[in-house]
Protein backbone atom coordinates (compact mmCIF):
# COMPACT_ATOMS: atom_id res chain seq x y z
CA UNK A 1 0.00 0.00 0.00
CA UNK A 2 1.79 3.01 -1.41
CA UNK A 3 0.45 6.75 -0.10
CA UNK A 4 -0.73 7.77 -3.70
CA UNK A 5 -3.19 5.13 -4.10
CA UNK A 6 -4.34 6.20 -0.60
CA UNK A 7 -4.58 10.01 -1.46
CA UNK A 8 -6.66 8.98 -4.92
CA UNK A 9 -8.99 7.03 -2.69
CA UNK A 10 -9.51 9.95 -0.63
CA UNK A 11 -9.76 12.21 -3.65
CA UNK A 12 -12.13 10.16 -4.93
CA UNK A 13 -14.12 9.65 -1.80
CA UNK A 14 -14.21 13.76 -1.26
CA UNK A 15 -15.43 13.91 -4.96
CA UNK A 16 -17.76 11.14 -4.57
CA UNK A 17 -19.48 13.08 -1.36
CA UNK A 18 -19.76 16.27 -3.03
CA UNK A 19 -21.54 14.56 -6.09
CA UNK A 20 -24.28 13.02 -4.33
CA UNK A 21 -24.34 15.50 -1.11
CA UNK A 22 -23.45 13.13 1.45
CA UNK A 23 -23.18 15.41 4.09
CA UNK A 24 -26.10 17.59 3.84
CA UNK A 25 -28.27 14.52 4.10
CA UNK A 26 -26.60 13.81 7.06
CA UNK A 27 -27.13 17.39 8.50
CA UNK A 28 -30.43 16.89 7.36
CA UNK A 29 -31.05 14.06 9.62
CA UNK A 30 -29.24 15.18 12.35
CA UNK A 31 -31.70 18.33 12.53
CA UNK A 32 -34.75 16.57 11.53
CA UNK A 33 -33.61 13.70 14.59
CA UNK A 34 -33.14 16.54 16.91
CA UNK A 35 -36.68 17.90 15.99
CA UNK A 36 -38.37 14.92 16.93
CA UNK A 37 -36.82 14.63 19.77
CA UNK A 38 -38.00 17.43 20.77
CA UNK A 39 -41.39 17.23 19.46
CA UNK A 40 -42.10 13.44 18.67
CA UNK A 41 -45.81 13.76 18.20
CA UNK A 42 -45.49 15.85 14.92
CA UNK A 43 -46.89 13.66 12.37
CA UNK A 44 -45.11 15.86 9.87
CA UNK A 45 -41.53 15.81 11.15
CA UNK A 46 -41.58 11.90 11.41
CA UNK A 47 -42.24 11.84 7.97
CA UNK A 48 -39.84 14.30 6.84
CA UNK A 49 -37.19 12.47 9.56
CA UNK A 50 -37.94 8.80 7.25
CA UNK A 51 -37.92 10.39 3.99
CA UNK A 52 -34.48 11.78 5.03
CA UNK A 53 -33.44 8.62 6.61
CA UNK A 54 -34.22 6.88 2.89
CA UNK A 55 -32.41 9.32 1.05
CA UNK A 56 -29.17 8.69 3.23
CA UNK A 57 -29.87 4.82 3.15
CA UNK A 58 -29.96 5.32 -0.88
CA UNK A 59 -26.96 7.80 -0.97
CA UNK A 60 -25.19 5.05 0.88
CA UNK A 61 -25.79 2.49 -1.37
CA UNK A 62 -24.70 4.87 -4.32
CA UNK A 63 -21.57 5.60 -2.46
CA UNK A 64 -20.64 2.49 -2.07
CA UNK A 65 -21.29 1.05 -5.42
CA UNK A 66 -18.69 4.00 -7.14
CA UNK A 67 -15.89 1.77 -4.74
CA UNK A 68 -13.91 -0.84 -5.66
CA UNK A 69 -13.99 -3.59 -2.61
CA UNK A 70 -10.02 -3.28 -2.31
CA UNK A 71 -10.71 1.12 -2.09
CA UNK A 72 -13.36 0.38 0.60
CA UNK A 73 -10.83 -1.86 2.77
CA UNK A 74 -7.95 0.59 1.60
CA UNK A 75 -8.31 3.13 4.85
CA UNK A 76 -9.00 0.15 7.14
CA UNK A 77 -5.35 -1.17 5.93
CA UNK A 78 -4.11 2.05 6.84
CA UNK A 79 -5.40 1.96 9.93
CA UNK A 80 -3.91 -1.15 10.77
CA UNK A 81 -0.71 -0.37 9.77
CA UNK A 82 -0.55 2.91 11.57
CA UNK A 83 -1.67 1.05 15.00
CA UNK A 84 1.44 -1.65 14.15
CA UNK A 85 3.86 0.89 13.97
CA UNK A 86 2.42 2.31 16.73
CA UNK A 87 2.95 -0.14 19.09
CA UNK A 88 6.57 -1.07 17.66
CA UNK A 89 7.20 2.45 18.84
CA UNK A 90 5.64 2.35 22.09
CA UNK A 91 7.48 -1.11 22.49
CA UNK A 92 10.89 0.52 21.76
CA UNK A 93 10.33 3.50 23.47
CA UNK A 94 9.44 0.96 26.88
CA UNK A 95 12.56 -0.89 26.08
CA UNK A 96 14.77 2.42 26.40
CA UNK A 97 13.52 3.33 29.51
CA UNK A 98 14.22 -0.04 31.14
CA UNK A 99 17.81 -0.07 29.89
CA UNK A 100 17.82 3.71 30.78
CA UNK A 101 16.63 2.96 34.38
CA UNK A 102 18.88 -0.11 34.65
CA UNK A 103 21.78 1.58 33.82
CA UNK A 104 21.33 4.75 36.55
CA UNK A 105 21.05 1.49 38.89
CA UNK A 106 24.32 0.15 37.58
CA UNK A 107 25.94 3.61 38.57
CA UNK A 108 24.51 4.72 41.47
CA UNK A 109 25.19 1.57 42.93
Amino acid sequence: MNTSRLRETIDQLLKVEETLGFQAILSQVNDQLAQLANQPQVASIQTAFAESLDRLRLVSQEMRLRFEPAQIKRPDHVAGRVAEVKERHVVRVARTRWRANRALRVVSA
